[in-house]
């Protein structure tokens, strides 16, 4: 029974090893991936059919994500005050604020920021050019002017003494909120006898009956914990100065007369800044709790804050103590033990795109130097238009030239070829645009050298094929040994030039990047052209006996 079905369900997907099929699917995913580089002929359709049909169809207008050499953008220049560091430690420091300002811009991609340190005598600089941000706000905004990360913990307070409490409100004509009809007299009189019945007892009935706040039908007057800066002088002096337990006398505010009755109160903490801050924050990343597989955000501490977190947590020992980034808490963890080594984890209830988030905004707050805005501008594009026009018409030139050389030297085969690299073009192009990948002249560079790179695997393939028919094989047979015995060759060459885009992407500058991001999405791509799509197309020629015809 179990070969049965075992061969029933390879008859099911024995039409994925028939080339008129791949065939057919590679040009439907083709169409479907030509409206994402190029929607204006689908939206045309649409619009047409949503006219015709009375249909709301959406239509695709995603743009291509250009860098600030093609569309311009702001540019921030920032002084850094370095003077608190030793001489040779300034240019080391100034390399870490450009790349932390180059992270808080674009943390999870290529969107090529231009984050330059410049040097003056003595003073040092840091200029950021973003491409396509017009608003300098904007800019302002997503650099952050004197970001700080701070180590905050709590400490008594009476100032912020809080309390808990409920009251009863009597209001009047004119007073603040208020909808009554009454005049200020008949408040005042009507609260100074609902103060004469009232006891800890019945308190919470009256308010139910006679307040005429808003809601204290169902709340009973309960205000829950708060401290003396939430509520208005009066009332905050009134309940401060009241006993645990008591009725307060009447007491008038701008919304009306009230009564107070005192539940509890309890001493108020205010957080202050500890002597830790983001200047020691060695390393942040995240990983997994080893027992329960939940992420967690660790943090190393270099030695000076090594020294100073073991004293903080022995301090607040199952206590919490704040992480402030810019005046903002990103978390607030409690101290569970006392930690000596310089390194800790902050476990919470968040996934791990939350603990992303975290340790992206702990590295991007940590800045070695404070620094200060000191010029801003728009910026038009350095390269332009024209630039890109006069790239992009020297790569179809190179393109056209490379693919009348395929189809002379190769005819057929060649003509495969040529359709195969039109293909990868397109899927290439869709790539940067999905995955809001910034273009740049330098991306678009990486592109154009990834399509020579394709063209040179097709050629290693063909001269294969040549070798192999030469040596007396059938031409299907061939097509086949001519693809097994040039994939060698085509791996190594292609790992290689991976590896060297990796190189470039970590140690490169943001433009650098960029193009060696594009160069690495086109050669993964090209590998699957060059050897999936070329493959399946020849054998199809084979089947149909087009190939041997116009073999050269």
């Amino acid at each position: 029974m179990g070969i049965l079905e075992c061969s029933a369900s390879m008859s099911k997907l024995s039409f994925l090893k028939k080339p008129w099929f791949v065939f057919l699917l590679i040009v439907i995913l083709t169409l479907i991936v030509s409206i994402i580089v190029y929607p204006p002929i689908y939206n045309r359709s649409i619009v047409w059919l949503n006219e015709s049909l009375l249909l709301s169809l959406p239509q695709y207008n995603k743009p291509f994500k250009l860098g600030l050499d093609l569309i311009g953008g702001s540019e921030l220049i920032y002084d850094a005050d370095t003077s608190k560091l030793a001489v040779n430690d300034r240019a080391g420091a100034m390399e870490g604020v450009r790349d932390i300002i180059e992270r808080r811009v674009n943390a999870f991609g290529v969107a090529e920021p231009l984050v330059q340190v410049a040097r003056a005598g003595e003073t040092w600089r840091i200029i950021a050019s973003l491409a396509g941000i017009k608003d300098i706000d904007l800019a302002i905004k997503q650099i952050g002017e004197t970001p700080t990360l701070e180590f905050r913990e709590q400490i008594e307070n009476e100032q912020a003494k809080e309390f808990k409490a409920s009251h009863l409100l009597v209001c009047y004509k004119d007073a603040v909120r208020c909808s009554q009809t009454i005049s200020k007299d008949e408040a005042r009189k009507k609260i100074d006898e609902l103060k004469k019945q009232a006891t800890k007892e019945n308190f919470i009935d009256l308010v139910k009956k006679n307040s005429t706040e808003p809601g204290a039908g169902e709340r009973g007057g309960d205000l829950g914990w708060f401290n003396r800066w939430q509520m208005v002088q009066q009332f905050s002096d009134a309940v401060s100065a009241q006993a645990i337990g008591s009725i307060s006398d009447v007491v008038e505010t701008e919304f009306g007369f009230h009564l107070i009755y005192k539940q509890d109160e309890r001493v108020g903490y205010i957080w202050s800044n500890t002597a830790l801050s983001g200047k020691h924050l060695k390393h942040v990343s995240v990983n997994f709790d080893q027992t329960t597989g939940v992420p967690e955000v660790v943090l190393e501490f270099d030695s000076d804050g090594k020294a100073l977190f073991s004293a903080i947590t022995e301090k607040n020992l199952n206590k919490p103590v704040a992480v402030v980034l810019d005046d903002f808490q990103i978390s607030v963890p409690t101290v569970r033990d006392v930690i000596k080594d310089g390194k800790a984890s902050i476990t919470g209830d968040f996934n791990i795109k939350e603990a992303k988030l975290l340790a992206q905004r702990l590295n991007s707050g940590a800045l070695p130097v404070p620094i200060k805005l000191v010029s801003q501008n728009t910026v038009g594009p350095s390269l332009g238009l024209e630039s890109l026009q006069k790239s992009l018409f020297a790569g179809v030139i190179g393109l056209l030239l490379v693919s009348l050389f395929m189809l002379v030297y190769y005819r057929l085969p060649g003509a495969v070829s040529v359709y195969v690299l039109i293909i990868y073009g397109i899927f290439s192009l869709a790539i940067f645009k999905l995955f809001e990948i910034t273009l740049t002249l330098g991306g678009i560079t990486g592109f154009i050298l990834s399509i020579g790179m394709a063209v040179d695997a097709n050629i290693l393939i063909f001269e294969r094929l040549k070798e192999e028919l030469k040596n007396g094989k059938s031409l299907s047979l061939a097509v086949e040994d001519s693809f097994d015995r040039a994939w060698s060759s085509i791996r190594d060459a292609n790992v290689t030039s991976l590896i060297t885009c990796a190189i470039l992407f970590w140690l490169g500058t943001s433009i650098v990047k960029g193009f060696a991001l594009s160069l690495a999405i086109g050669i993964g791509i090209s590998l699957f052209s060059a050897v999936f799509l070329t493959k399946a197309f020849l054998r199809l020629l084979v089947r149909k006996g087009k190939l041997g015809k116009l073999w050269c």
